[in-house]
């Protein structure tokens, strides 16, 4: 699959539907986790300046040829942890991790990072999507797992103090 293609099966306006009622044009946004990057660059058209962070640099080759080509650039992609976040404390207006926390081993202190790096009043947008595997919580279903139903989603966008 072409990132271009990514652009319009993993994009800003489905995934990060839920932060973007949120993010105003001058604001500095991290997306944690961010994959190969198709929703950063998404978000990029709506903000002052969107950084993506995840653990392997590979991630981010299409990402960024695409924004090089199509002139996109307020859009950055950093290797690093959500443990230890290369960004000065209340750096971020708003941080959006999604897909991410349920695949960590100490979710709450990556949030305790991602909490330190956000402006007082930022907002940080988590989903959390479940395909049938254990994640931070389960809704109580009658009969076994499958991963043929459909995934539950759930969406939290919360400012912080």
């Amino acid at each position: 699959m072409s990132f271009e293609d990514l652009l319009i099966s993993r994009s800003a306006a489905v995934y990060a539907d839920f932060l973007q009622p949120h993010l105003t044009a001058g604001d500095a946004v991290l997306d944690v986790g961010c994959g190969t990057g198709s929703i950063t660059v998404g978000l990029a058209s709506r903000v002052d300046r969107v950084i993506g962070v995840d653990l392997d640099d590979a991630e981010f080759v299409d990402a960024r040829a695409h924004a090089r080509r199509s002139g996109i650039d307020n859009v950055e992609f950093r290797a690093g942890s959500v443990y230890t976040l290369d960004f000065p404390d209340r750096r971020f207006d708003a941080c959006l991790a999604h897909s991410m926390l349920e695949t960590l081993d100490r979710p709450v202190d990556a949030m305790r990072e991602v909490h330190r790096v956000l402006k007082p009043g930022g907002v940080v947008g988590v989903a959390s999507v479940e395909y049938g595997r254990a994640d931070l919580e389960r809704p109580r279903r009658a009969g076994p797992p499958s991963l043929l139903r459909p995934p539950h989603q759930t969406l939290a966008a919360r400012r912080c103090r």
